[in-house]
This record gives structure tokens, C-alpha cells and sequence, in this order.
């Protein structure tokens, strides 16, 4: 299926393949309208959410984006997107010392490639000490282990996924029903690649992870939508709450129905939903349909997971 043959010019540009109420989905769609944003205007492209199939899919607006075959012109982009952030290290977090080294080179130029690669390094991690090392705190986005016997961890896996993905992954993840293929870098976004032992005959650690590459391409571009905030004794990713039952924070996000620029968007995304009766009204003056929670659950010591989103607003 083709961009031309999704949507005529005037209606935009449905995206069937994403699902606002799957995180990998939803993080996907900010990545898109971020890399998109970039090639063109900046609040020329806009992005909203509407309710088909029985879930949320997004739709791009803006002069002749339905005339655009997004996955070959996104994917060029993405390919030649500066990559000196994915190589600092093998793992994440890293040295302390070593990531403000980068933070401060990065920030001393306000614009191009370092200032892009200075809002990925902000998402990437924040300048204070994590508790009992000399590492940093780092996004809560990172859902895999800090590094392996071979130091490797997010950021060899990012890195692994950005060189491999294919212009036919990032198809089907833009407009397909998505299948999780077996690769060797899943950054366990989506909650589909959770294993666990449950009602199962055979042990799930055997087994290749599976993810859909073509989503976590598009997902790593929409990082610098979740920065880290320092928080008196610590940090916080945007995007991130705390809960009474659980340690790790949970991912909260919004589903709106105005067309909203990429600049709009990384704002909407800073504030907080409140469930209450006046907290709801708020939302949908704001133009908010919805809000969806995935918590975070860890299966083992080293990895965590999404679990299935559930509407909270």
C-alpha cells in the first residue's frame, strides 16, 4: 500500500499501522511527525488522532502530505540523522563524567546536527549521579538492560536498529497490521513483546525476541519528545508518573483530536492528566479524547515491560 493510496490530498494522511493505544504505536506516531516536521516547515505538518478500526490512528495534515511516500522519504532522512549519539557508548547509562563531557560539547552549538543531537542527548539521560555509581539517571524509556557481559545495552541496540531497519519495515509499521519478526535488538516498547512463563509449555527464554524494527526506528526519532527533568534529590522523563502499587513509573500519554504541530505536541506531552471529574472536563476543553497508562512491570532483574494500555481518561 502506498501513501497516494491511503488518503486523498485534502483528508491527509491516515496511518493505519499505528495504534495510539499501544505505546510503541503512540511513540512511533510522535517520532513520524517529528522527523516529518524536520524535512519540511516546521508547524506546517500537524498530527491528530481518530477513532477507526476500534482503537486510535493517527493522521497527518498539511499542504500535499497525502502525496508524499513518507516511508522512502522518512527513512532516507533517517538514515543520514546524526549518529554520534548512538555510539558513545555500548550501554546506557554510562560514565558520568563521559555523558557531560558530550552534554556541554553538544550544547555550546545551537543549531543543525548538534542541536539535534543535543535534544536527543537530553532524552538520553540527565546530569545527575544515579544512586550508589558514577553513572547518570537515565530515561525511563529504556526498558533493557543497563549492559551485558559484552557492555552492550540500549545504545548498541539503537544503533543496531537504525543501521538495519528497512524501507519495507518502516512500511509496514506506517500502514500495515503489525507482525513481530525475530530480532536481535527488541528495546521492549510494545507490550506484545513481554514472554513470560505463565500457561506456556516452553521456556520463553529460547526463544528469539520479537519486535516490529520498523516501529522502534520511527520511536528512537521521537525521543527528544520525552527530555528528563531534574528533579531537588533526582529526574523524571516527560511523559512518566509514579504510582501508589509500583516502583517504576508509569508511561501516561494523550490522544487529541485537533491537528497539533511538532512543537504543540512536545508541549501537550509535558502535562499531567488528573482522573478526577474537573481533571476530564480539562481534557477535553483542551481537545484530549482520551489518555492511556501502561505500567511498567519487571520480569526479571534486568529487563521490564509495558503492560497492555488502559484508558484512564
Amino acid at each position: 500500500m502506498t501513501a497516494t493510496q491511503t488518503a486523498e490530498p485534502s483528508e491527509g494522511l491516515l496511518l493505519p499501522g499505528l495504534d495510539g493505544t499501544n505505546p510503541l504505536g503512540f511513540l512511533a506516531a510522535v517520532g513520524l511527525l517529528r522527523v516529518v516536521s524536520e524535512i519540511g516547515a516546521r508547524d506546517m505538518v500537524r498530527l491528530c488522532w481518530e477513532s477507526a478500526r476500534g482503537t486510535w490512528l493517527p493522521r497527518l495534515t498539511g499542504h500535499g502530505i497525502a502525496s508524499v511516500d513518507f516511508p522512502n522519504v522518512v527513512t532516507d532522512q533517517l538514515k543520514n540523522m546524526p549518529r554520534d549519539c548512538w555510539v558513545i557508548d555500548k550501554k546506557l547509562p554510562f560514565d558520568r563524567l563521559k555523558f557531560r563531557e558530550h552534554l556541554i560539547k553538544k550544547q555550546h552549538a545551537a543549531s543543525g546536527e548538534s542541536r539535534v543531537a543535543a535534544d536527543l542527548l537530553a532524552a538520553l539521560g540527565v546530569d545527575i549521579a544515579s544512586k550508589g555509581g558514577s553513572a547518570f539517571i537515565d530515561t525511563a524509556l529504556r526498558m533493557v538492560r543497563s549492559g551485558d557481559a559484552q557492555g552492550q545495552g540500549f545504545l548498541h541496540y539503537a544503533h543496531e536498529i537504525i543501521q538495519q531497519a528497512t524501507l519495507e519495515e518502516v512500511r509496514h509499521a506506517l500502514f500495515e497490521r503489525w507482525v513481530f519478526r525475530p530480532a536481535g535488538s527488541p528495546l521492549r516498547l510494545a507490550p506484545e513483546e513481554a514472554k513470560s512463563y505463565a500457561y506456556r509449555a516452553d521456556d520463553p527464554k529460547t526463544e528469539k525476541p520479537e519486535s516490529v524494527r520498523g516501529a522502534n526506528f520511527l520511536a528512537l526519532v521521537g525521543l527528544p519528545f520525552f527530555p528528563i527533568v531534574p528533579r531537588p534529590s533526582s529526574a523524571a522523563t516527560v511523559g512518566f508518573r509514579k504510582t501508589a502499587k509500583r516502583n517504576d513509573p508509569a508511561f501516561v500519554w494523550p490522544i487529541w483530536n485537533r491537528p497539533l504541530s511538532a512543537s504543540l505536541v512536545k508541549s501537550l506531552l509535558t502535562l499531567s492528566w488528573p482522573t478526577t471529574d474537573d481533571g476530564r472536563r480539562e481534557a477535553t476543553e483542551r481537545g484530549i479524547s482520551a489518555v492511556y497508562q501502561s505500567d511498567q512491570f519487571r520480569p526479571s532483574t534486568y529487563y521490564k515491560n509495558f503492560t497492555p494500555a488502559r484508558r484512564i481518561v
